[in-house]
């Protein structure tokens, strides 16, 4: 089983925000974009399934824990009280742009929505734990206008290279769809569908040379019943 190795960055990054302050903010002029956070879902797993003593039931609660851990970006895209901002279409083709500080470090969020999408760009600029940050993208995300479907892309330290990708999509009949790459380690992926009646399934991959080939898939009834399959390791049960 891969380490689940985003959370403790979650933690970091959601207390990071909550200090966010500038000393020095400036009052906007003229029009300006009032950035949104993306709407997005968290998936709740049957009651008695999640208060199941069954080690693979627990196991897709972690899972499905790691598949939801994006909603605490959805806050991190709306400045904090106090952030500068700059009007719109004061050279930015119509993007929302903000900058706050938190002690030696820069934070700048590019805010831009139309017709089709909405889009959100986390900038990094200054020192933060002893690390130096030069126009580092941190995070950015994009999501439709109807709020249903969207991607939030995380980056690797200093990096353009992929460290995270959530990609999820509300579909008519009232289900859920939500894909999560985690590629801070050997790479996995996880892929999860929730119904409107509240069953649903868990598929997980490895990345074995380029490849996510699936090694586990459970899962649930409405009544919190389930069944699993380790592919690995050629075995299956469930639980009631």
């Amino acid at each position: 089983m891969k380490k689940l190795t985003l959370i403790p960055l979650i933690i970091f990054i959601t207390l990071l925000f909550s200090c966010s302050s500038d000393d020095n903010p400036t009052e906007p002029v003229g029009q300006k974009l009032e950035p949104k956070a993306p709407t997005v879902k968290t998936i709740e797993l049957p009651e008695h399934m999640a208060q199941s003593s069954d080690p693979h039931a627990q196991m897709a609660e972690v899972w499905i824990g790691m598949a939801n851990s994006f909603t605490a970006f959805s806050g991190l895209f709306v400045p904090p009280e106090g952030a500068k901002s700059l009007p719109k279409g004061n050279a930015l083709n119509d993007e929302g742009k903000y900058i706050w500080t938190v002690g030696p470090l820069s934070i700048t969020l590019i805010y831009s929505s139309d017709d089709e999408y909405t889009r959100w760009k986390v900038i990094y600029n200054g020192i933060d734990n002893g690390s130096a940050y030069v126009n580092w993208v941190f995070m950015e995300a994009e999501q439709t206008a109807d709020g249903n479907s969207g991607t939030l892309l995380m980056y690797k330290e200093n990096s353009t290279e992929l460290a995270a990708k959530w990609t999820w999509n509300n579909a008519a009949d009232g289900s859920y769809d939500c894909t999560f790459i985690d590629q801070t380690d050997a790479g996995w992926k996880l892929d999860v569908h929730e119904n409107a009646d509240n069953s649903g399934e868990m598929n997980f991959y490895e990345d074995v040379n380029g490849e996510f080939i699936l090694r586990y898939k459970i899962t649930w009834n409405a009544d919190g019943s389930g069944a699993w399959w380790d592919y690995e390791n050629n075995e299956s049960g469930s639980w009631q």
